[in-house]
């Protein structure tokens, strides 16, 4: 795992596999699942050349656990993430909750 910082100081993690110069293909879990739930998504995504990072966002996984999180600061924790990373042309995939991050 490799940590982030969020906008408000709050640690995120993600694990990154693949091509570095691959198209970002970052991978976000539902509700309170962690990014070890994408395990076997991941091989396959690297494998068709894709930089892969799956995200520990607040509350889930091994990232800090604050008391109130919504969906606004779900999607801030990605946006701190795309930005930190200087990602571009990213490609979003989300499970459950991890879907409705994307949209907010």
């Amino acid at each position: 795992m490799t940590t982030l910082l969020a906008d408000d100081g709050v640690r995120l993690d993600y694990t990154e596999h693949g091509s570095p110069d691959g198209r970002p293909a970052v991978l976000i879990a539902g509700f309170k699942a962690p990014a070890t739930s994408w395990y076997y998504q991941v091989p396959a995504l690297a494998k068709a050349g894709y930089r892969v990072l799956a995200l520990d966002i607040r509350g889930h996984g091994l990232a800090e656990r604050p008391e109130a999180v919504d969906m606004d600061r779900r999607g801030l924790d990605v946006r701190d993430v795309l930005e930190g990373l200087d990602l571009q042309r990213v490609n979003l995939v989300g499970g459950s909750t991890g879907a409705n991050t994307i949209w907010s």
